[in-house]
């Protein structure tokens, strides 16, 4: 189960990264997809909760997205670009969201 502050670190885009890299990926994907895999498989869907499976795979394909766009930005500068439970960081400067570090890509500000 997610706690409140886990809850609040995945609605920024750093803390979806973040939280990914450090919780998610030792609980690789969680048992909902297995559990779905099996239910198609059995065609039985009685025993699944649903919104769960909704909402973990909801989650995944939002991290998909934010993770595609940070890779791109990231090799824009070359691979410079970090981020931590905290905020994104490129050269020194903190951004609270991709959109902030593009904006600043764009401006030339670190190359």
């Amino acid at each position: 189960m997610i706690s409140k502050q886990e809850k609040a670190l995945l609605k920024t885009e750093y803390g979806l990264l973040w939280w990914h890299d450090e919780w998610r990926s030792q609980h690789y994907m969680s048992e909902s997809y297995q559990l779905f895999a099996d239910a198609l498989r059995k065609k039985n869907s009685n025993y699944l909760n649903l919104k769960q499976i909704k909402d973990d795979f909801r989650q995944d394909i939002k991290y998909l997205e934010v993770y595609n766009k940070y890779l791109r930005l990231a090799a824009d500068c070359d691979m410079k670009l970090t981020y931590d439970k905290e905020c994104f960081s490129l050269d020194g400067h903190k951004f609270q969201s991709l959109k902030e570090v593009e904006k600043a890509l764009k401006l030339r500000a670190f190359l």
